[in-house]
């Protein structure tokens, strides 16, 4: 009976004004999914030293927005496990502009190996200055240094 009156209901709303659009107004199944996956991932920030890093799936594009200015700048999201840690963490790049930048080195590193997701590495992390003098780390992923020496060759 309850069944019954149920499925009038829907069909009630279904002809209604909204018809049957306000059926894909929210999936509520799938947005709680990406809510708690997002809940989950702890942000990777890594500090001076090295890290065996597995990439768990393969890199997806997103921006940072700046909520001073609205600026919004590209990115990499990567979710990834660090050596000795039992949860994976999400592991956001700034999108750069050289090869030598961690985020060329990445891709470089993508291109090379035809993907990311399951590959391990291992990535050293030493404090520099930038040209203003400020406080920065100099990324270093070691097995995308053939790669990018490859390419080089070819440039020069």
């Amino acid at each position: 009976m309850l069944d019954a009156f149920i499925k009038e209901r829907i069909k009630e709303l279904e002809n209604g004004p909204f018809g049957a659009e306000i059926w894909k107004m929210v999936n509520y199944e799938k947005e709680w999914e990406t809510i708690q996956s997002e809940v989950k991932a702890e942000v990777f920030k890594p500090k001076e030293g090295a890290y065996i890093i597995k990439i768990v799936e393969e890199p997806e594009e997103t921006f940072f927005e700046d909520k001073k200015d609205g600026s919004k700048t590209p990115q990499l999201k990567i979710r990834i496990r660090v050596s000795g840690q039992d949860k994976d963490q999400a592991w956001y790049v700034s999108k750069g502009k050289t090869s030598r930048s961690l985020y060329g080195q990445l891709i470089a590193l993508g291109k090379g190996e035809n993907g990311l997701a399951g590959k391990q590495i291992q990535l050293l992390v030493k404090p520099s200055k930038n040209q203003a003098g400020q406080n920065t780390n100099d990324y270093t992923i070691v097995e995308a240094i053939k790669y990018l020496k490859t390419t080089e060759e070819k440039v020069n």
